[in-house]
């Protein structure tokens, strides 16, 4: 997957970078035309390094950048894309995506892939993300739950299902 370079390091084009543009397309395009209720943005992650590693590269000097700044300056973009798009959007517009919770008080809602999630935390913590997100977001907050057998092809495996109808 490519993904878009979302920090203050991306190139400057006609003056902007991308995480300037993305709020003024979003309110100007999508919001000022009264056809959509609101806007859903993917990859909200609280970082970068775990999907693309050594490779991340945001100013372009082909080198890849200091393993210590990776996810801040992913996660600094989120917040400035997110933060300049509610600004600009009218009251009531939502604003959803998948990711981190950390994003839940810039968004309306946020969705919560693999629900509940495997990692180390487990069922505690897919439902204290879940928590997180409907007392931190904007109202009316939304929390989103993907359920799902993680590409295990297992389409019988009910016990993950039941968390996608609740």
């Amino acid at each position: 997957t490519w993904l878009l370079n979302i920090t203050d390091r991306a190139p400057i084009v006609d003056g902007q970078r991308w995480s300037d543009v993305l709020g003024s397309f979003v309110a100007d395009e999508i919001a000022a035309r009264g056809v959509w209720d609101g806007v859903y943005f993917d990859n909200l992650w609280g970082g970068i390094t775990w999907f693309n590693r050594d490779t991340v590269d945001f100013d372009g000097d082909g080198r890849p950048e200091d393993p210590r700044l990776r996810d801040q300056l992913w996660v600094a973009g989120t917040e400035k894309i997110l933060t300049a798009t509610r600004a600009r959007v009218p009251k009531g517009f939502l604003i959803t995506g998948n990711g981190d919770p950390r994003y839940a008080e810039l968004t309306n809602g946020l969705l919560l892939e693999h629900f509940p999630t495997t990692s180390a935390g487990g069922w505690s913590e897919s439902v204290a993300a879940y928590q997180t997100i409907l007392t931190h977001a904007v109202a009316p907050a939304i929390a989103i739950l993907n359920s799902n057998t993680e590409n295990t092809g297992r389409r019988n495996d009910w016990q993950r299902m039941r968390f996608g109808l609740t």
